[in-house]
């Protein structure tokens, strides 16, 4: 979940530009470290949820994006940047 190897080794050095798709941001272990949704704004472009999770979860998470952008955490492209990859 460090953004360091998204953003330093996996696309700035050799300039990978494809789709970054996260673990299951649900995990136990995910969740101790960064919040359910604390790990949703971590540099991933496809944020995945376990099988237990539901819409109470995903909501979480799309707020969590949203108040990322609203606060200057993320930059106002990085949504943008991130669907386009997932298209």
């Amino acid at each position: 979940m460090s953004p360091r190897p998204v953003t330093g080794l996996l696309r700035e050095e050799p300039g990978f530009d494809g789709l970054v798709v996260s673990d299951a941001v649900d995990m136990r272990a995910v969740r101790a470290r960064y919040g359910l949704t604390g790990a949703a704004v971590r540099g991933r472009d496809l944020v995945r949820l376990g099988g237990t999770s539901g819409e109470a979860e995903f909501t979480a998470l799309r707020t969590a994006v949203a108040q990322a952008v609203a606060h200057g955490e993320l930059s106002e492209d990085r949504p943008a940047e991130a669907a386009h990859r997932t298209s």
